[in-house]
Order: C-alpha cells, then sequence, then structure tokens
C-alpha cells in the first residue's frame, strides 16, 4: 500500500500524524511527505535555519523510516495566495506516487498554510483526478488546529482512528 503525507510545513508531518507514519511503515507500506512550504527569512543569516529545518525534516524522515520526502518550496505563510501553486506539483506527485491513502490537514486549521493545502489537496485527489485515492483522511495539527475559534467548522471531530500506542516514542524522536 503506498500512503502519501501531505504536510504544509517541515514538521506538521510529525505533529500531525508522526506516529501514524510510523504505523504505516511497520507494517510495510511504502509512505511518502510532501512538504508545501518552506521559511521566508530576510536576513542572509537565517538561510542557515532554513536549511537546519530541512535537515531536522530528513532527521525525521530517517526517524520514521519513510520512503521519500518531497520539498515544493512554496512561500510560507503565502500558501493562500494562489492554490494552484500547490495543486499542479502535487497533482503531479499524486501522478507519480498514485497513493492508496492521502492524509492531510484539517480544513478548519488556525493556519491559513494549512487551510490552503487541504483546499489543494481537494482538488488534487477528486474523483475526476488522473488517480484518486482509495481513502482521505484529515489530521490535526495540534498548537496549530486547537488555537482556532470554537466553531462547528474549526473543531475538530475525528471518526477514524489509528492506534498508535506503540509508535509514540518514535513520534517523540522526530520532533
Amino acid at each position: 500500500m503506498k500512503i502519501l503525507v501531505v504536510s504544509p510545513h517541515m514538521d506538521d508531518e510529525v505533529i500531525g500524524c508522526g506516529g501514524t507514519i510510523a504505523r504505516h511503515v511497520h507494517v510495510g507500506h511504502e509512505v511518502y511527505v510532501c512538504f508545501i512550504a518552506h521559511r521566508i527569512y530576510e536576513r542572509k543569516y537565517d538561510k542557515v535555519r532554513n536549511q537546519k529545518e530541512v535537515e531536522h525534516a530528513l532527521d525525521a524522515k530517517n526517524t520514521l523510516g519513510y520512503k521519500e520526502a518531497e520539498f515544493f518550496s512554496l512561500n510560507d505563510e503565502r500558501l493562500d495566495s494562489c492554490i494552484q501553486d500547490i495543486i499542479i506539483p502535487l497533482e503531479d506527485s499524486i501522478s507519480k506516487i498514485k497513493p492508496d491513502i492521502v492524509y492531510s490537514p484539517f480544513y478548519g486549521d488556525n493556519h491559513q498554510d494549512h487551510r490552503a493545502v487541504f483546499q489543494a489537496v481537494r482538488v488534487a485527489i477528486r474523483p475526476s483526478a488522473k488517480v484518486p485515492p482509495r481513502k482521505w483522511l484529515l489530521y490535526e495539527t495540534p498548537s496549530s488546529t486547537d488555537q482556532s475559534p470554537p466553531t462547528m467548522e474549526s473543531t475538530f471531530m475525528p471518526n477514524y482512528y489509528v492506534d498508535v500506542a506503540e509508535y509514540i516514542d518514535q513520534k517523540n524522536r522526530g520532533l
């Protein structure tokens, strides 16, 4: 089985579904992660910080054991300005990977980048897509989702659960 996790930022995949990723890997599934945005830093010395975030994401990849990370390198905190910038490379990745399951952020998340990624995934995997997955699951990103004002649209109410009890330590090492 092939799994695709779509992560707005380099850390959302671990925070949101790191235990689930570890479980999929453990049972022999091929797991891929697409990182959509990178941080934008104006000062020269902050370029080192961005490289450290990529290195940290790759360390998390090794800790969780998934197959491949892809970096779209779109502008952080500006993903909502043109969702098509996410859709086009995402459709290409989906066509190559042909995932059975796609995980993406929850639509009611407080962070505009997370909402934009949700919208892009919804378009990229629509039933008329070249390679629609069998299942689309949303993940909560605590620290972002739980900061939304309490409304029906922003309250994460899962109806699908993955037992990750034996993978929590591995997830925490990936943070």
